[in-house]
């Protein structure tokens, strides 16, 4: 517990600890033995550990993806890195499609462009509001973690737009009164974001391929910044952003090294 007033720098592993405290306490009180809640606990660990994600944001690819970890016969606790990467050739031409093709439904073309360029997951990215944007002069920012991260102007222009524009789709019969609130990517019922899954296979119709175009975002951002900065401008989990920049060193050490023995 923190004194009135205090607040956790980082709350969300403090969140996690405390589900996983309420969890085992809640399991206590039907009598199961200690050992039976530890062996819970620490698979919720581990599956974490495995994801590199809290569980508000797991997904169920991700617990098949478990699932196969384990039938592989690899270690709990180790990881395979990634190998689901789109070329920067392909990743380019896509982003230029979203920033440029006006056939491309407006809210796509935004969602699209988050996803190549910053790594966000569509269960984030139809969460932003308004409120998430905000502008200073003729700069555009948006808020994906504790801080606001500026926008190139061609992603700034349809996020300003996006902004400006009638809810796409169907239409509440409610309508928000709260302007400074409203969702970007409203879904049908009043007062609900857009459904992530579906917001999922729009993307793929595009030829965005969500966990190959989020894992090139993230091994860009990993070679340009700090992991903690990745962490705090991106809202990426902190053992996310390191592993990334570890792979991105490992990467470059691999090649330099290469280059030197073709000299030799």
């Amino acid at each position: 517990m923190l004194a009135s007033g205090v607040i956790h720098i980082d709350p969300a592993p403090a969140v996690f600890e405390a589900m996983l405290d309420g969890w085992a306490m809640q399991q206590r009180t039907r009598f199961l033995k200690a050992q039976t809640i530890q062996s819970r606990v620490d698979l919720v660990r581990r599956f974490a550990a495995f994801t590199n994600e809290y569980p508000w944001q797991w997904q169920a690819a991700e617990v098949e993806a478990f699932i196969d970890h384990l039938r592989s016969g690899q270690r709990l606790g180790s990881q395979v890195d990634p190998d689901d990467f789109l070329d920067d050739h392909e990743r380019w031409r896509l982003l230029r499609e979203c920033f440029t093709d006006e056939d491309i439904p407006l809210h796509r073309r935004v969602a699209g462009s988050l996803v190549l360029l910053y790594g966000q997951r569509p269960q984030h990215i139809v969460t932003l509001t308004r409120s998430h944007v905000t502008t200073r002069g003729r700069d555009t920012y948006l808020s994906f973690g504790h801080h606001p991260v500026l926008l190139p102007p061609p992603l700034a222009e349809i996020v300003q737009r996006l902004t400006e524009a009638e809810p796409f789709g169907r239409r509440p019969i409610i309508r928000e009164h709260s302007s400074g609130n409203e969702l970007l990517f409203p879904g049908f019922r009043p007062g609900a974001f857009m459904d992530h899954g579906r917001l999922t296979k729009q993307l793929n119709a595009l030829g965005i391929r969500v966990r190959s175009a989020r894992n090139s975002a993230l091994c860009s951002l990993a070679g340009e910044l700090p992991a903690p900065v990745v962490a705090e401008l991106f809202g990426v989990h902190i053992a996310t952003a390191v592993r990334w920049g570890r792979l991105v060193k490992r990467d470059w050490a691999a090649y330099l090294a290469a280059r030197r023995d073709e000299g030799t």
